[in-house]
């Protein structure tokens, strides 16, 4: 139908635009008929800069639908800053003040989430030491099938090695997209068929039971080397929806569909994270890891929400917004606090 359209109006705007419009100026001397050319492009183009810079033209969407769109933009301001690059890790990207107060270990999740940790430390003089790189999985020694496959590996270590130096009091959180390393971006049965591009020891040709068991192994190991240190917390994984949640919800509310939320059910997640919360049990028993459960802020008892009271709560289809973050300050309260924290050992 699009198409069809796009025939039809092409053809009205040939005879009732374009020849009419080629007509008049082959009648206006050359230069007269080049000025105008000129300034329709400039005022065409002005309109383009326009809407460019206010990111859409003013009132084309309600305040409510324009709010939903800019969950988009609703992240950490400095993600590109602290944490994102993959050719220039740094161990020195802090958020608060003077003092050390906490350090939070991970990937883009754990960047999502470090600026909810700053606000629950409870001391404007305490900070948070971000040691966060995306797409790197905190597990010691462990490689991808990249050019550069060993940087997440050699990050990790390299974090080990300094907290050694730092205060033995100080609370270290790792948070990690776990799932995505271990079986990819899609589930578990579309995973298999595909090689995993992160390994420990060797690359693997399959998901098998024995590289399932390594990368289990190492995600245990790893925070009980850090748990010899200092205290350690795991945050559970951050429910995964399958579509970005602006988006989504938006194009829904626009279509008019009053059921615009994005969710999955409680068992999906289950079977989506099993590994990750057997690996994260284990180091609880093992080592006396502490556990911090997101669930009962992000769901309730059959389904986890993108959105809270409307809002959009990622800022895509995984990553907590800046909102999202917020709603998990007071677990991360708990770290801080005398009582003991929200886990699930």
């Amino acid at each position: 139908m699009a198409l069809l359209l796009s025939l039809v109006f092409g053809g009205l705007s040939y005879r009732l635009v374009e020849t009419p419009s080629r007509r008049w100026l082959n009648k206006l001397h050359p230069i007269k008929s080049s000025a105008v050319i000129g300034m329709a492009v400039v005022l065409i183009a002005t309109a383009g800069w326009y809407v460019k810079k206010e990111e859409g033209a003013s009132g084309r969407l309600s305040s409510e639908l324009e709010q939903v769109f800019d969950g988009q933009n609703n992240l950490n301001r400095r993600f590109g800053e602290c944490g994102y690059s993959r050719d220039e890790p740094t161990l020195d990207c802090l958020y608060g003040g003077p003092k050390l107060g906490a350090i939070v270990l991970g990937d883009s999740h754990a960047q999502s989430v470090v600026r909810s940790v700053e606000k629950s430390l409870g001391d404007s003089d305490l900070h948070v030491l971000d040691w966060t790189l995306s797409s790197c999985v905190s597990i010691l020694g462990v490689q991808s099938t990249e050019p550069s496959g060993d940087k997440c590996g050699n990050y990790v270590k390299t974090t080990f090695e300094a907290q050694k130096q730092l205060p033995a009091d100080v609370p270290l959180i790792i948070v990690n997209r776990v799932s995505r390393y271990v079986w990819g971006l899609e589930s578990k049965e579309s995973a298999e068929r595909d090689e995993p591009d992160y390994f420990i020891t060797h690359p693997y040709e399959e998901r098998s039971e024995t590289y399932l068991e390594e990368m289990s192994a190492g995600i245990t190991q790893t925070a009980c080397a850090f748990a010899r240190y200092r205290p350690v917390y795991m945050l559970r994984p951050t429910p995964e929806l399958s579509q970005s949640v602006p988006k989504s919800m938006g194009w829904s509310m626009v279509k008019g569909n009053s059921d615009y939320r994005v969710s999955i059910t409680r068992e999906h997640y289950a079977e989506r994270h099993r590994l990750a919360i057997a690996a994260q049990d284990k180091a609880a028993r093992e080592c006396g890891v502490n556990l911090l459960d997101p669930l009962p802020y992000l769901c309730d008892d059959q389904h986890c929400y993108g959105d809270k009271d409307g809002q959009p709560i990622y800022f895509d289809s995984d990553h907590l917004s800046e909102r999202g973050g917020e709603l998990l300050i007071p677990l991360f309260s708990t770290v801080f606090s005398a009582q003991d924290p929200a886990s699930t050992p």
